[in-house]
């Protein structure tokens, strides 16, 4: 795990061909229940759209989706070399372009702030991504918080992004769900307000690293406190209409 220790940290590229020879080996009725995206490249290389080509070209037909690019990611970015990724980097938008002629839904992790900073100072770039490429669905994992990451304003700032960018959707995971959503074991208001106020626009997961054995099966249940306290309807769609719809029509087809 990259805090294990200080070392630098680096993006692999050679993940993908795992995630896809893992995929490809299962049973087919295994198989239907994974949507595998595409991640293994530096989201600062100009050449990192000719990765995504060639994933595409090894595995026609076996990916859905790109993601999770790690862009402005706590702790792991000051252990990364070279330049800082961002959400408006120029070497994403040939990724968010061919995202979008995929039909892939795309997930970013941008951290909405720093460790000091209470101000959403790293907004600007989700924003001038999701202006840039109308056309393109992007995931936001955690609504843009890691460690030791507070933004008071957060269900704000989410409230006026999802009512600014159709193009948007936010997932409900990881240091979110523990620091915002549900705190010493009381429910957030607030998010339940918001999620109801956009019913199609959140999702829950995991964010469980490396094996489902790793905790998975709490991760996923833990969400429960969070479905019992919302509407029918929008329990379904939180708890999987709303990732199901943003996939490739090719797969929600199926």
């Amino acid at each position: 795990y990259y805090l294990d220790d200080d070392g630098r940290s680096y993006f692999y590229t050679a993940t993908d061909v795992i995630v896809a020879n893992a995929v490809l080996s299962l049973k087919e009725e295994q198989k239907r229940r994974f949507h595998p995206y595409i991640c293994g490249f530096n989201p600062t290389d100009r050449n990192a759209v000719d990765h995504v080509k060639r994933m595409l070209e090894w595995y026609p037909g076996l990916w859905e989706g790109i993601g999770e690019i790690l862009l402005r990611h706590d702790d792991l970015s000051a252990l990364m070399e070279g330049e800082q990724a961002r959400a408006d980097h120029i070497a994403l938008d040939p990724v968010y372009d061919l995202a979008r002629e995929q039909d892939f839904p795309v997930l970013l992790h941008t951290n909405i702030g720093s460790v000091r900073n209470k101000e959403p100072i790293y907004l600007p770039e989700l924003e001038n991504a999701l202006k840039k490429h109308p056309g393109t669905r992007f995931i936001w994992a955690h609504a843009g918080i890691g460690r030791r990451i507070n933004v008071p304003a957060l269900v704000n700032v989410c409230d006026r992004l999802l009512s600014t960018y159709d193009n948007l959707w936010i997932d409900l995971t990881s240091h979110l769900y523990e620091e915002y959503l549900v705190i010493d074991g009381k429910l957030s208001q607030d998010w339940v307000n918001l999620i109801e106020k956009y019913p199609d626009r959140f999702m829950i997961g995991s964010d469980v690293v490396g094996h489902f054995d790793a905790g998975y099966e709490d991760h996923i249940t833990r969400n429960y406190i969070l479905l019992d306290a919302l509407k029918g309807e929008t329990v379904e769609k939180v708890a999987k209409k709303n990732f199901i719809s943003i996939l490739p029509l090719r797969v929600r087809k199926k």
